[in-house]
């Protein structure tokens, strides 16, 4: 008996490795976008609300 590793087994291994590796910073990259997209559309919310209150503002000066 000879006392060696299947080559067919560690490419396997490597292959999957690299595979997981590969589906994690896929992930992490969605994730950043993601993140990325959400301040984004935090702040777009906030610059209407300020607008729509500016507004409200205005309007109480017309008629009063």
């Amino acid at each position: 008996m000879h006392n060696h590793v299947p080559l067919g087994f560690v490419f396997f291994s490597v292959f999957h490795t690299l595979l997981a590796i590969g589906v994690v910073y896929l992930l992490y990259n969605i994730s950043r976008s993601l993140q990325r997209i959400a301040r984004g559309m935090e702040k777009k919310e906030i610059k209407l609300q300020l607008l729509a209150e500016e507004g409200l503002l205005e309007s109480d000066k017309i008629d009063g």
